[in-house]
């Protein structure tokens, strides 16, 4: 059987954990005012990136992270649907390297994200947080980010200005012994999410030092909508057997490319910044980054028939410490001096959480994502087409999708629809 693959990668904010000395800890709202009142500063939206050769030459890597995170789940319980935001997820661990000390886990984690140097890093980000986020020609996407940290640690104010600089991050001070806190870490990734994502933890250790959330919205129109008389209600051929589904269709001249395995289509968002890919694989095939890649490399404009189911899918990936850890991200030993935390009590990985929503339909797509991440103290087609102008992509069976920023190749989000009635 084919299985259909939808990618969906969606840039998510980062939120970051910060931790210091006990004395003059952050101890009211007001207080946690002044601090963000005085580092925060409004992130300037731009029309481009100024990437450096070595930035550049990164975002493959950075890209590879996120897809290596996506097939570990999939292929994890290959018969479900399956979406996460790469971008989101990055920024999280960008932003837990940025505040880490120098060390050989620091030096893993910045080359696992694809980079060599921390402080590229810390640019890239910076430049992503101003270039992806719109409110025009039909797209609405926002990235938000925030660190919450434990009130008996004071971070170093140069540390603070850095996370507010580079990513955008606002900082407050809590105490995770009270419940109180995960309604309020819930709150705001349900703010920041338009109530798509409506929580992100049910719990939280109170042995955390500090946590980061992501939150990603995003909100596309098609630069040529689907016309809803022509929907119909059809049949979809699972990896379990056959489900009903909603048919949308189109004959369009789009973005095209194939290869022995694989056939991909591309449809435009307006402003045409950000694309939806749809890759369609021969029965038993999965798709890795490196086909995915050609494929968008290879991909050129040509008279294409579409379609297309219209879908919904939440994931929720409550655990995601071990698939991080097997993806080349160091659970263990990172060290966060600048948080106050002794060098003597290195922390840990402890939680590591991501949800998605994604929802597509005749006029676009909307989707939202969020990630947390908790830092405690370490313990250590089946026939052949007839005759056509037009290359036929039928999703009829399970397939992947990816959003994507189409200028510098930043996947948004990836996805794998196995059965679009759920």
């Amino acid at each position: 059987m084919k299985k259909y693959f939808v990618i969906f990668s969606l840039a998510v904010p980062a939120l970051f954990w910060s931790c210091s000395s006990d004395t003059d800890a952050p101890k009211n709202a007001a207080e946690d005012e002044r601090i963000n009142a005085e580092f925060a500063q409004p992130v300037a939206t731009t029309s481009s990136l100024d990437l450096s050769a070595a930035q550049s030459a990164a975002i493959s890597g950075y890209n590879e992270l996120g897809w290596k995170t996506f097939e570990a789940v999939l292929n994890a319980n290959p018969a479900e649907n399956h979406s996460l935001s790469p971008v989101s997820i990055n920024s999280a661990l960008s932003l837990l390297a940025s505040v880490e000390d120098e060390s050989d886990s620091r030096a893993k984690l910045v080359n696992t994200l694809g980079f060599t140097d921390a402080a590229e890093l810390d640019d890239f980000n910076r430049q992503l947080l101003s270039f992806l986020p719109s409110e025009t020609n039909g797209v609405d996407l926002s990235l938000a980010n925030s660190l919450w940290l434990a009130a008996k640690y004071t971070p170093e104010q140069e540390l603070v200005k850095s996370v507010a600089e580079f990513y955008g991050a606002t900082l407050k001070s809590v105490d995770f012994n009270d419940v109180s806190t995960v309604a309020m870490i819930n709150a705001w990734v349900n703010d920041y999410t338009r109530g798509l994502i409506p929580a992100i933890v049910e719990k939280i250790e109170p042995s955390t030092l500090f946590c980061i959330t992501n939150a990603l919205y995003f909100n596309g129109d098609w630069k040529k909508a689907f016309n809803p008389e022509d929907s119909y209600d059809g049949k979809f051929t699972s990896a379990t057997g056959s489900v009903k589904a909603t048919y949308m269709e189109r004959l369009d001249e789009l973005k095209y490319s194939q290869n022995e395995d694989f056939r991909m289509t591309s449809l435009p968002f307006k402003g045409g910044k950000i694309v939806m890919d749809l890759i369609l694989p021969d029965d038993g095939k999965d798709l890795s980054f490196a086909e995915y890649t050609s494929l968008c490399s290879t991909a050129t404009t040509d008279s294409v028939a579409l379609t297309m189911p219209k879908f919904e899918l939440t994931t929720d990936y409550s655990n995601l410490t071990d698939i991080m850890k097997q993806a080349g991200i160091p659970q263990f030993n990172h060290y966060m001096t600048r948080l106050g935390i002794p060098s003597y009590e290195p922390c840990y990985i402890n939680r590591f959480i991501h949800k998605m929503f994604v929802n597509v339909s005749e006029n676009g797509a909307e989707a939202a994502a969020a990630s947390f991440i908790g830092m405690a103290m370490a313990a250590d087609p089946d026939s052949e087409q007839p005759a056509s102008p037009y290359k036929f992509v039928s999703l009829t069976k399970p397939f992947y999708f990816v959003i994507r920023e189409v200028e510098h190749n930043i996947l948004l989000a990836v996805g794998h629809v196995n059965d679009p009635s759920l």
